[in-house]
């Protein structure tokens, strides 16, 4: 157990580091602790530091379209569901902005595609978070997620359908 303690202060702090490359590996630590271990000392771990954990993930995922930071994202927010309410507005706008970008991309972007289709899931995974709309939280993240919407079934050419095939 002493481990994955170890592992996950280990991962927090390189959240933090200046090298990008060591904070995207980050991301993917967190998000490989999180999805393989049953051990809930991780989630104790790394509770206190969920609104590190999210700014850190925004923060990378402006700097390089990685769909390894969006499906860390994903799991922390799968993992913290009752906890993230409270971000539900800011995840939705930087979700929605990431996606814009990474949907324009273009096709020939396999990992910028890949990046936009977890954003989906995440703005999902968001969704299913919040618990029967307190705080008309509903109403303040539509403005983010119509937009998105929008792009993917306003496509003429349903190009961006594929976004929604999970």
């Amino acid at each position: 157990m002493e481990r994955v303690e170890a592992c996950s202060t280990i991962a927090l702090g390189a959240l933090e580091d200046p090298a990008l490359p060591v904070r995207v590996e980050a991301a993917g630590a967190i998000r490989s602790l999180l999805a393989a271990s049953e051990n809930p000392r991780v989630a104790d771990i790394l509770r206190p530091a969920l609104p590190k954990i999210l700014e850190s993930c925004f923060k990378i995922m402006s700097d390089v379209g990685s769909d390894d930071v969006v499906q860390a994202l994903q799991i922390v927010i799968d993992r913290f569901g009752d906890e993230i309410a409270p971000y539900a507005v800011a995840l939705a706008k930087q979700l929605a902005q990431a996606f814009s970008a990474y949907a324009s991309a273009g096709g020939d972007d396999d990992e910028a595609a890949m990046a936009a289709a977890q954003c989906v899931g995440a703005m999902a995974a968001t969704l299913q978070s919040l618990d029967d709309n307190k705080d008309n939280v509903y109403a303040q993240i539509e403005p983010f997620l119509v937009p998105v919407l929008s792009q993917i079934f306003g496509s003429s050419e349903g190009e961006f359908i594929e976004y929604f095939e999970d």
